[in-house]
């Protein structure tokens, strides 16, 4: 009998420990999916604000576009002076809170 439990409580934990990596790993993937997302909005919207690509496109529409194409929502994109951007990202998880992201970008 005693067996029989210590069996079932490695499982257990062993099962426990399971599920704590993988919430770990799907925190760190969404964590740099939103970083990326974000670095990439700020870059494409700092281009925007300079004139570089297609004549007459928003900044911050170009900023949402380029998010939801790299898996993440616009959250907040603020023009700066000097041709800066700010723009914030989520990105939805499984389980547990958005990740989010913030980047700048701006000329060189």
């Amino acid at each position: 009998m005693s067996g029989t439990l210590t069996a079932l409580g490695t499982a257990s934990l062993g099962l426990g420990l399971c599920v704590l990596v993988v919430g770990v790993g799907q925190g760190a993937h969404t964590a740099a999916v939103a970083s990326g997302a974000a670095d990439l909005a700020a870059l494409a919207a700092a281009d925007a604000l300079r004139g570089i690509g297609p004549t007459g496109t928003d900044a911050c529409a170009l900023a949402a576009t380029t998010a939801e194409r790299n898996g993440a929502r616009l959250v907040s994109c603020e023009p700066g002076d000097q041709s800066t951007v700010t723009v914030t990202v989520a990105v939805e998880q499984a389980f547990g809170a958005d990740a989010e992201a913030t980047a700048k970008a701006g000329p060189p």
